[in-house]
């Protein structure tokens, strides 16, 4: 479960230049990677914050912050995150690089965590996440993201262990205006959930976004505005157990 939680707040830039492309806030956030999407590139370097509450969970929250550097072809990535409760925190440092190759696109992150108890000594902990992707014709992409592969690598270690994950999905987009999605989670414990979703374009700098899963049940609903430099991306989530958790992220880079 703390594994989850220190996912599930991390951001990055450092995005690739291509229609179908795993950057590493995606790949962290474990949120879809759209086709197409065009409000999420930038070169350059850039900054991010970023909040998510779970009220479900003893009002557990985590807030950091990210910087990034990218050009047309990779993007590197230092970001800094706690999330917690009073008397129980993690911290986690994630270094990120991602690169377009011809028509795949690859992403790897290296994670450093700690975590502090009351009266317990702080322990410490290393991780790793990995995600490739490429395009399918002119208008569909697939793609696979490997979560926690020291988890994976060994599972028993105290410094490695962590909940290891795989996620495969596709993604079709036939315009401008809305795009599919299909993906289906799996790990050594439980497989699922399955997610579909549909992202509808407005215009350039207004989307929607919808996400729908089974086993577990949940859902998400959220929505992304580009505003000169800087954007905004909103996103509140309901799934069973971990109850409501809104999200808020500001993003800026050129």
């Amino acid at each position: 479960m703390r594994f989850l939680f220190s996912l599930s707040y991390l951001l990055a830039g450092g995005l690739i230049s291509t229609g179908f492309a795993q950057d590493a806030r995606q790949l962290i956030l474990k949120t879809p990677c759209w086709y197409n999407d065009k409000e999420n590139q930038h070169h350059g370097f850039g900054w991010s914050l970023f909040s998510r509450q779970y009220y479900g969970v003893s009002n557990w929250n985590g807030t950091g912050i990210g910087g990034s550097y990218s050009t047309s072809a990779s993007g590197s990535d230092l970001i800094f995150c706690r999330d917690g409760i009073p008397g129980l925190a993690w911290y986690h440092l994630y270094l990120s690089h991602s690169r377009h190759l011809g028509i795949v696109s690859g992403t790897i992150q290296l994670r450093f965590s700690g975590v502090r108890v009351a009266s317990v000594p702080p322990a410490f902990r290393l991780g790793a996440n990995a995600a490739i992707s490429l395009p399918v014709g002119d208008h569909a992409g697939i793609g696979a993201c490997a979560y926690d592969l020291t988890g994976w690598l060994a599972p028993r270690s105290p410094l490695t262990r962590g909940s290891p994950g795989l996620r495969l999905q596709g993604t079709y987009c036939p315009g401008d205006l809305i795009s599919l999605l299909l993906s289906f989670d799996m790990s050594p414990y439980i497989n699922g959930p399955v997610m579909a979703g549909v992202r509808l374009a407005i215009n350039e700098r207004i989307a929607l976004e919808g996400l729908f899963g089974i086993l577990p049940a949940g859902f998400a609903i959220g929505l992304t505005w580009k505003l000169s430099d800087y954007r905004f991306q909103s996103l509140v989530d309901y799934s069973n157990g971990l109850g409501i958790t809104p999200t808020l992220l500001i993003q800026n880079g050129n």
